[in-house]
């Protein structure tokens, strides 16, 4: 089968991002943390069914109360050695936590990189502290490959030239992302600034010589001094699961092939979607597992590959 799976280890996080789509949370409020015993069953699981990238958000995933090289152990290395591990955190906890980041099976980071000031960091975050995450960025940089995610909005995009200057100076790539629209957010458009953005780079009206730059599926990429950017320019073409017949499917990002799993061991197959997949009943039988994950997705789409 193949593609990612995004497991949500806790749906607490100490961020309040207006644009925030609540990825792992279910209809409950409830704190909700996954348990190690139950992570662990889930990796085996669709490691079973051909998944080999492992994606581990929340939430905010530092929030929850187990260690993560506890609920991550180095092991899963030796035994899952073809596998991508990576943490999707907004930083803010990652320096105080690095030697349990170290000491876990994580092989990538990717971290969310939205202002470069605390005062636009307020604004589009809700919270102060840009230089704890800008720490985090500076330690890991030389530890693993980072990648900083960014949401061009009209609150931040006056700090773009700093968050790309901040890049090529620790050498760390940067996605510029699609704001994505969920039933738990208020839709808002960002394509303006992106197009703002792109433009920049087409143009070559930045100093930097702009090296293989090449418009591919979906996404602009840049090579600038050594570090890789990445747009994504327009809609995704790749389609899973009931894609083809969705009224959105020509604006939508989100086809990208990922099964997201609240902590609640739930899989939520869209963000505009509310149909979740109850995975408790099926995980402890292999084999009915395993029929369950062939009938998630069209087999117009087999390998995953967005």
């Amino acid at each position: 089968m193949g593609g990612k799976i995004r497991i949500s280890l806790t749906n607490q996080c100490n961020y309040s991002c207006s644009f925030c789509h609540r990825e792992g949370l279910t209809a409950s409020a409830e704190r909700s943390e996954i348990a190690k015993d139950d992570l662990a069953l889930l990796i085996n699981r669709f490691y079973a069914a051909g998944f080999r990238c492992f994606q581990f958000t929340g939430g905010e995933p530092l929030c929850h109360r187990e260690r993560i090289d506890t609920l991550l152990p180095k092991q899963y290395l030796k035994q899952y050695p073809d596998c991508e591990f990576a943490l999707i955190t907004n930083g803010f906890l990652a320096y105080t936590k690095r030697m349990e980041i170290l000491n876990s099976c994580i092989q990538k980071m990717k971290i969310s990189f939205h202002a470069y000031s605390d005062e636009v960091m307020y604004k589009v975050q809700g919270i102060r502290g840009i230089n704890m995450v800008k720490k985090a960025v500076v330690f890991f940089s030389t530890e693993m490959p980072i990648v900083l995610n960014y949401l061009a909005l009209e609150e931040n995009y006056s700090e773009f030239d700093s968050i790309l200057n901040f890049c090529i100076v620790n050498k760390v790539n940067l996605s510029v992302l699609p704001y994505v629209s969920s039933l738990a957010n208020f839709k808002r458009k960002n394509d303006e600034i992106r197009s703002r953005i792109i433009n920049k780079f087409m143009s070559n009206s930045i100093e930097e010589k702009i090296i293989d730059r090449t418009v591919g599926a979906n996404r602009l990429r840049v090579n600038l001094r050594g570090v890789q950017i990445k747009i994504y320019t327009t809609p995704s073409s790749v389609e899973i699961g009931l894609c083809s017949k969705c009224s959105d499917k020509a604006i939508c990002y989100e086809k990208l092939f990922a099964i997201r799993i609240s902590p609640k061991q739930e899989a939520l197959l869209c963000l505009l979607s509310k149909k979740v997949v109850d995975l408790k009943t099926i995980l402890h039988n292999e084999e009915v597992f395993l029929g369950n994950m062939n009938n998630f997705f069209s087999p117009a789409n087999p390998s995953g590959v967005a």
